[in-house]
């Protein structure tokens, strides 16, 4: 199965860089992607997932910035009741 996700949301931040003086101010957008995909297997089970988080600053954009993560886990099954993880 393969499960893609997007997020994307804007919000407008009056002091980003929370300094107590000489403030800065901006509209940030954040993308957010992602996609799981797994196993729909009777045995075993396998799981492969990636997902990213990207800023984007309207008027600031030396403050951008992009954040990447991969994952895998799984499940090797023995017998009935006894598995691997």
């Amino acid at each position: 199965m393969i499960l893609p996700t997007i997020s994307v949301s804007e919000f407008y931040n009056d002091n980003f860089l929370a300094s107590e003086s000489n403030t800065r101010d901006d509209l940030i957008t954040d993308v957010e992607p992602a996609i799981i995909v797994k196993s729909d297997w009777n045995r075993h089970a396998l799981k492969l997932q990636a997902n990213a988080d990207v800023a984007f600053y309207a008027s600031n954009s030396d403050e951008n910035f992009q954040e990447f993560q991969i994952g895998a886990s799984g499940r090797f099954d023995v017998l009935r009741d006894t598995y691997l993880i």
